[in-house]
């Protein structure tokens, strides 16, 4: 099984059932990729500050690095591949469409109807690679992941497209959650928020957990807590001074939320990025 906080030294895939209104680990990240494959079912992923639902077929390649949690709005069945830049081999699909450079943002494609049958079975041999090794599975594994990708790239006409925010299903929650990303370093909150979309607190708060299936109040944080660390990783800035520009007046509280999230105190997390 695999360590989520922790690099990963082979390709490992899961297929598991999950039940509407499930929601995985909320706000997670871990050093390696994830490929995560929609069979049956719809859910909602929320990445950084954006919603994006997904629905049979589709596909996401989420980055090392890149806050996330997935909603289940109907019952699911997914697949989950974990992985490293090093095992697709890049380098040899460089001059190919989709592939340009490594995947280092966020993909999202849909597979047409009639190609999942062939794209969900290379997953089921996938699976039985990376969860029955011998010797030679991980070679084996790392063919069959680089032909899954390139024949989604054939197959998909939206492979090789970074996406823009898409439809999360509610207006209302996606013109908050845009709000939330314009003004998080400001002195906002709650009432702040609803006030843009016109109900009143309670009412906003309820539908806004509806539909993402976490509180206003703790999405705000997520995003400034996001931003907090971008500016650990890309400056010098004193913690202090990094906690204030990201909407935290106390910087105290900021290191304690920031360690909750990323399990590491942002000195630790910066000596880390740096290494």
């Amino acid at each position: 099984m695999r360590a989520p906080e922790e690099q990963i030294d082979h390709i490992f895939a899961e297929r598991q059932h999950r039940p509407e209104g499930f929601v995985m680990k909320r706000h997670h990240l871990h050093p390696y990729y994830e490929m995560y494959v929609v069979e049956k079912g719809t859910c909602r992923l929320f990445v950084n500050d954006a919603m994006y639902e997904l629905r049979e077929g589709s596909v996401r390649i989420i980055p090392p690095g890149f806050l996330h949690y997935t909603r289940y709005l109907s019952d699911c069945v997914r697949t989950a591949v974990y992985f490293r830049e090093d095992m697709i081999h890049f380098s040899e699909l460089s001059e190919l469409p989709g592939f340009e450079q490594p995947l280092s943002s966020l993909r999202l494609f849909h597979i047409p109807d009639g190609f999942r049958e062939e794209l969900f079975h290379m997953l089921d041999r996938l699976i039985h690679e990376t969860q029955h090794p011998d010797e030679r599975s991980q070679k084996i594994s790392e063919l069959i992941l680089q032909e899954f990708l390139l024949t989604s790239s054939r197959v998909s006409p939206d492979f090789s497209a970074i996406p823009a925010r898409i439809a999360a299903g509610d207006e209302t929650v996606l013109n908050a959650a845009a709000f939330i990303a314009a003004h998080y370093a400001e002195d906002i909150n709650l009432h702040d928020i609803a006030a843009i979309t016109g109900f009143s607190d309670n009412y906003f708060s309820r539908r806004f957990h509806e539909a993402t299936g976490t509180g206003v109040k703790e999405y705000l944080v997520f995003v400034r807590l996001r931003h907090g660390a971008q500016e650990l990783r890309s400056t010098s800035h004193t913690i202090t001074k990094i906690a204030g520009h990201c909407g935290f007046h106390d910087s105290n509280y900021f290191k304690d939320a920031f360690k909750k999230q990323y399990g590491v105190s942002p000195r630790e997390y910066r000596k880390q990025q740096a290494g």
